[in-house]
């Protein structure tokens, strides 16, 4: 497995990090095996910008530290254009209180953003600003993201929050409702303002 994933994307993970490989893709807990096996054999038929998304879904799903850098950072893209060191360890802050290794782990994770090409630094000392427009993802490795975020967060989510989730600020996401009803780890409910409501299964 190692050698598949480390060649498809090799700037995703470094040979000096086998702990973070092993965490994200080779001890991930039971509920977290059909997302990585689904995973794989998108990788495999991936080029190399999709790869990043199959990754992103996999830390995601794993590491919920990740998704919440990733989750600040989304919002305050939106909200200003860039995102800022201090604001973000400030929110970061706020959810996970002031560790003493709390900025050393959000800049760890901010420079992964970086390698993998969806961050760069901005004009502004501190600031961060998409490297790149978003990163189009067919309908199979738009799943995987979606399903990474429900298993990281535990609670289900409206698809349209689902599709346009801070989190995913890389990616542009095309999903089939007919799709997510087909998965067999996601449920799908129609609400009553006839929106669609997704959650594990």
């Amino acid at each position: 497995m190692k050698p598949l994933i480390c060649q498809t994307a090799p700037n995703i993970f470094h040979p000096t990090a086998p702990k973070t490989f092993q965490f994200i893709w080779l001890s991930v807990p039971e509920d977290v095996e059909p997302l990585r096996d689904r995973a794989l054999k998108c990788l495999m038929a991936a080029d190399g910008e999709e790869r990043v998304a199959v990754h992103w879904a996999m830390v995601v799903a794993t590491h919920t530290f990740f998704l919440d850098v990733a989750t600040q950072v989304g919002k305050l893209l939106a909200l200003h254009g860039e995102a800022n060191r201090s604001q973000i360890k400030r929110r970061m802050t706020e959810s996970w209180g002031d560790r003493s290794t709390l900025e050393r782990t959000i800049q760890h994770v901010l420079k992964s953003m970086a390698q993998w090409g969806v961050l760069k630094p901005g004009f502004e000392k501190g600031s961060l600003v998409v490297a790149r427009n978003p990163i189009q993802v067919p309908e199979d490795v738009a799943v995987l993201l979606v399903h990474g975020i429900l298993l990281s967060q535990r609670r289900g989510m409206p698809l349209s929050q689902l599709a346009n989730h801070p989190a995913i600020f890389p990616f542009k996401l095309q999903l089939n409702v007919a799709t997510l009803r087909r998965h067999p780890c996601l449920r799908v409910q129609r609400q009553g303002d006839q929106s669609d409501f997704v959650e594990l299964a």
